[in-house]
């Protein structure tokens, strides 16, 4: 009789014991996914900016909001003078390859296209294949979503995807840069495609403004800390080229490590605050501010040292 007992005891636990798999399976993969939706990029603002350190190079930039996309081409020949970290100039098909010197390769793309292009990059994505001209067509790659460098989660890849392959081929605005350079010779005789940083400006124009930025309107202040002449002007344009209301950039002698952030009360949990927090990595002060500007944003060494300017 005790056999026959312990036998079903026995039984009943196999039976049971699937079961206790598949719920262990189901918590580990909803604690995955929340994670990965926690750290997600794709959706916290009206657009997500992305380096494709692809062949060629390429930026994209997809609103969110409106189902739209700018890509950004840049062609292989076309001389960046200053890349991120110090690297000096270099050709925009060899950025990746120079910043992987030191395993920062994607990094390196991602704020060298920031401050080439005067936009926020919010992160990049490597795949050493070619660029079709049509962007769906990377994206209908498995390779590219799966077998690839990025900063960029599954999460926030697959979102990426979707929203591009979705889209309607009238709402993707490309921009092959090779069409606005012109030739330059270096100093050891090759030759280089160049582009006015004004120019470029110009063409791009407000294709990678944020709507939300723009409503709010708070004037929005700039004030570099760096020893490094200009760079609060380079931070302004990344500001401006957004939508942001920027009416004035200064400097103060009192050099800060890292960004900070002044707001008026009524700005400091504002859509603009968050961004310019998320761009530079600012600390959000709690005391405000009340003068010209509803936001004063004081650019620290940090920004100078990603810029390779120590």
């Amino acid at each position: 009789m005790r056999s026959a007992q312990r036998q079903y005891s026995s039984a009943n636990n196999l039976r049971v014991l699937p079961a206790i798999i598949f719920i262990i399976f189901l918590a580990v993969v909803g604690f995955v996914g929340f994670q990965l939706y926690k750290d997600s990029r794709f959706g916290k603002f009206d657009r997500l900016n992305v380096a494709l350190a692809t062949n060629p190079l390429a930026l994209l930039s997809v609103n969110i909001a409106e189902h739209s996309a700018v890509v950004v081409r840049l062609p292989d020949d076309l001389y960046i003078a200053e890349l991120a970290f110090g690297y000096g100039p270099y050709k925009a098909a060899t950025i990746y390859s120079v910043g992987q010197l030191d395993k920062r390769g994607g990094e390196t793309v991602g704020s060298t296209l920031s401050d080439y292009l005067g936009i926020p990059v919010d992160g990049y994505i490597h795949t050493p294949g070619q660029l079709p001209k049509d962007i769906k067509g990377f994206f209908l790659n498995p390779q590219n979503l799966f077998n690839i460098q990025s900063n960029l989660n599954l999460y926030d890849r697959l979102r990426l995807a979707m929203a591009v392959l979705q889209m309607r081929f009238d709402k993707i605005n490309t921009v092959d840069l090779s069409k606005l350079s012109g030739e330059l010779v270096l100093a050891d005789g090759s030759k280089a495609l160049s582009l006015d940083k004004e120019i470029l400006d110009n063409s791009l124009g407000s294709l990678f403004v944020e709507k939300r930025l723009l409503s709010e309107n708070y004037r929005v202040e700039v004030i570099n800390s760096t020893h490094v002449v200009g760079l609060g002007n380079r931070a302004g344009r990344i500001l401006a080229n957004i939508g942001s209301n920027v009416v004035n950039v200064g400097t103060i002698s009192l050099p800060l490590p890292n960004c900070q952030i002044q707001a008026t009360s009524k700005a400091k949990s504002s859509i603009t605050v968050v961004r310019i927090a998320q761009i530079f990595s600012c600390q959000v002060l709690d005391n405000s501010s009340e003068g010209r500007a509803d936001v004063v944003v004081t650019i620290g060494e940090d920004y100078a040292k990603k810029l390779g300017k120590e």
